[in-house]
């Protein structure tokens, strides 16, 4: 007889088995529902809630048929799932909403918009707007169940003080509201907002929704916010409109300069930006600790403009290897000749570390190694030359 474990790991082929073709896949499909059957209908709701928490088989296994089991449920199961968005597990249950993506979940996740617990909320919003992302191309039926909610969307949008509920509220406002109800007035009137920012986001991300001669003076007065966060992404924002405005260098200055690690810049012409802000740059890159020069060297990376070519080079003469190995890996992003010749000396440069990010410099931009080839050539040729030991023979073919 098979065990509880084996009907699982049967079912795990379940959420996919509507996307893939093949008879023997329906098959196994069919054979799994019926082994299932008596397991979902011999457990109470309650049993498989608390499965959220404490899970019973072994998590080194990718088994969806448990992770998504409550699917099988069907809309039985959406209300305790929205009431468990306020546990520690609440993106487990988050998840299993999602996998339903029925009209009554969506309808069940609209009055959790306004839950006065801020987790419920901020679950509610992320799982509406993934449901929105995957599901009415192919569930039409979720469209009237999105469009009761766009009120209540745009109440939460206007009035919530916890940003990532607002802010989520606004991605589904303007990204679905004007396709599946193109009459529904969108809440452009940026003044009426009460957020720390976000709204600058949704400038950012669906600028033709607003009017520039409302947004610019908005921006421009909260380019002194108390708030870093909020002078950032107005910051941000603001060259969108008016990419030359003296407010945005001070602040992309104190956003380079004051965090240690930089993942993604999304100022807009940071090509314009860059090059105004070097004397201000160059000033806190007398600063010795290496966490901040990295992340000035970083910075100027995604400006990609030759300008800050200069200034790269006097980071691959810093005596820390960390600083020299941003420098090099920054000039990746430079399109100009003058950058050739300063990722050759990074590859004799004496810590391995930075030689390897020469090396993955070369090997990602091809322009760079082409350009680079009589160089490279120059620099193995004394190998040539060295009597044929062991290491030399393995070398000397990749030459020739």
């Amino acid at each position: 007889m098979k065990s509880r474990r084996d009907f699982l790991k049967a079912a795990s082929v379940l959420p996919f088995a509507g996307l893939l073709e093949g008879p023997s896949l329906l098959l196994n499909e069919m054979e799994a529902r019926d082994a299932l059957e008596p397991i979902y209908a011999g457990k109470p709701m309650s049993y498989w809630l608390a499965t959220l928490n404490s899970r019973d088989y072994d998590r080194d296994v990718y088994d969806l048929g448990e992770q998504w089991m409550f699917r099988h449920f069907g809309d039985a199961a959406v209300p305790g799932l929205v009431e468990a968005l306020r546990e520690d597990y609440g993106l487990s249950a988050a998840i299993e909403l999602d996998g339903i993506g029925s009209p009554a979940t969506v309808r069940a996740l609209t009055p959790a918009l306004k839950h006065e617990d801020r987790r419920v909320r901020i679950g509610a919003a992320t799982t509406m707007y993934g449901i929105g992302l995957s599901k009415p191309r192919f569930r039409p039926e979720l469209i009237p169940a999105f469009r009761e909610a766009f009120p209540i969307l745009a109440e939460v949008l206007k009035t919530d003080r916890e940003p990532q509920v607002a802010e989520t509220a606004g991605w589904i406002l303007f990204e679905f509201a004007p396709k599946m109800d193109p009459m529904f007035p969108l809440p452009v009137k940026i003044s009426e907002y009460d957020g720390a920012g976000f709204w600058a986001k949704l400038v950012q991300r669906f600028p033709k929704h607003f009017q520039a001669e409302e947004i610019v003076p908005l921006l421009v007065a909260r380019l002194g916010d108390a708030n870093a966060k909020v002078r950032l992404e107005v910051a941000q924002t603001l060259p969108m409109y008016e990419p030359d405005h003296p407010g945005i260098v001070p602040i992309f200055v104190e956003y380079a300069t004051e965090r240690e690690h930089i993942t993604a810049l999304e100022f807009s012409g940071l090509d314009r930006i860059a090059p105004k802000a070097l004397p201000a740059l160059r000033e806190a890159l007398s600063n010795e600790h290496p966490k901040t020069l990295t992340s000035i060297l970083h910075a100027l990376a995604w400006s990609r403009s030759p300008a800050v070519i200069p200034t790269l080079a006097e980071g691959l003469d810093d005596e820390s290897s960390e600083v020299r190995c941003q420098a090099v890996s920054s000039l990746y992003f430079i399109k100009s000749p003058l950058a050739v010749p300063l990722v050759i000396r990074a590859l004799q440069d004496g810590d391995r570390h930075v030689r390897n990010s020469a090396r993955w410099v070369f090997k990602n931009r091809d322009d760079v190694a082409l350009a680079a080839w009589p160089e490279l050539l120059g620099l193995l040729e004394p190998l040539n030359r060295e009597p044929a030991t062991e290491s030399c023979r393995r070398t000397v073919p990749l030459v020739s």
